[in-house]
């Protein structure tokens, strides 16, 4: 058969059932359309083994499904009929998966056809999946429960190496209810050799979730978005003791993230983040909500010790007043790209000087507020306040020799 133009193959597909999926098993029938199909595949659309929420209409989530029915099928028989001139195209879609992505739905037997699509991809072992994303409400049901548990231990007696894991709540975070509880559980327990970044969103943290996530010996990025307090049965420590507590299970963090928004009492301590700092030194991004006490010393511990930061974000810094003088020394941030101090009292001119001089490598800056005498500071180191971000922005137009 000869070659046909791409142009040419992209009218013909056209007229197939408008799927991508129409286009590679139009591919996979012969040798030279695999070849000249394969440019026009969007990668991106295979990416991702999505169930969809069940907040959307109920077609798209039926779409979904047949998408991975179709996908896994699709690549079982070509490797079932071993078609040589496509094996590496098998490898080659079949690698492209990285994530599993399970949202609630609705149990019924569309989901549980698409988590058997799921195992059925998972079975051909791609060599890029790694990561798992859950999402839960309240009012999870038992069943679906279930469901993501057997997907669960398939993929765990596989031998699939998952390394990322993301748990989240898609409701109110009013409290966790007991099927999202062993829902986290249950990931936290079967992966815990290999996880090395965990991010947890409206999750309760109790006693069972603290313990388990702190057998994750390998956790390099950690993050904790709007977590609820532990309830009182059983008890579990205060989560005010959270930070420490993790920096100490996880010397060899390179991320924190810590955003519990439940109270001052979660907020993070000065004597939390210096002690953080000590026992975490190969912090590179750290994002946290602080107490009154991160003042003008804190910041300063920070820029004399933190040296491998390439992203400091701190909110509530009411604490931070500008009131002390910055020199030569005190800045050793070689690597920071962006800095975030949000909600400071006051800033010192000479600290975003000291700043500007030394972080070579900075992109953006974000402080309490637009400040009109600092204006001219950044505008002399070719940075443009953007009024959508409310930060001050680099101008990489700018020459380097006209802003020294």
């Amino acid at each position: 058969m000869s070659r046909m133009l791409p142009e040419i193959l992209r009218e013909i597909f056209r007229y197939l059932q408008s799927s991508e999926l129409d286009l590679i098993a139009a591919s996979l029938a012969c040798k030279s359309w695999y070849f000249e199909a394969r440019p026009l595949v969007n990668d991106g659309a295979l990416r991702f083994l999505n169930l969809r929420s069940h907040r959307v209409a109920c077609r798209h989530l039926d779409a979904d499904v047949e998408y991975l029915q179709r996908l896994s099928s699709l690549l079982t028989e070509s490797r079932r009929l071993r078609l040589g001139y496509c094996d590496l195209g098998y490898r080659r879609y079949c690698d492209l998966v990285e994530e599993i992505r399970i949202l609630p739905s609705i149990m019924n037997e569309k989901v549980q056809s698409g988590a058997d699509a799921i195992h059925r991809v998972v079975k051909l072992r791609p060599a890029n999946l790694h990561r798992i994303c859950i999402g839960f409400r309240n009012q999870d049901t038992a069943p679906y429960r279930d469901c993501v548990m057997r997907l669960l231990d398939h993929i765990r007696a596989l031998g699939q190496t998952i390394t990322s894991v993301a748990l989240g709540s898609v409701s109110l975070p009013v409290k966790s209810g007991q099927q999202t509880h062993e829902i986290c559980l249950g990931v936290l327990d079967r992966f815990k050799d290999d996880i090395h970044e965990v991010s947890l969103n409206g999750v309760q943290l109790d006693y069972p979730i603290q313990h388990a996530l702190a057998q994750c010996h390998s956790v390099e990025r950690l993050a904790l978005r709007d977590g609820l307090p532990p309830s009182s049965d059983p008890p579990a420590p205060a989560t005010e003791n959270l930070v420490t507590r993790f920096a100490d299970a996880f010397p060899h963090l390179t991320r924190l993230i810590f955003y519990m928004r439940v109270g001052r009492g979660d907020r993070v301590t000065g004597a939390q983040l210096r002690d953080l700092m000590t026992r975490c030194p190969k912090l590179r991004e750290l994002r946290l909500e602080v107490d009154e006490t991160v003042d003008d010393e804190c910041v300063r511990f920070l820029a004399q010790t933190a040296r491998n930061l390439v992203e400091l974000h701190l909110s509530k810094c009411t604490g931070v007043r500008g009131e002390d003088e910055w020199s030569e020394g005190d800045i050793r941030w070689r690597e920071l790209k962006r800095l975030h101090i949000a909600d400071a009292t006051g800033v010192a001119v000479s600290f975003v000087e000291q700043v500007l001089r030394v972080c070579q490598k900075l992109e953006n800056v974000l402080l309490s507020k637009y400040d009109e005498g600092l204006e001219a500071k950044f505008e002399e180191y070719g940075y443009q306040y953007s009024i959508e971000e409310m930060s001050w922005k680099i101008d990489r137009s700018i020459p380097v020799t006209d802003i020294q």
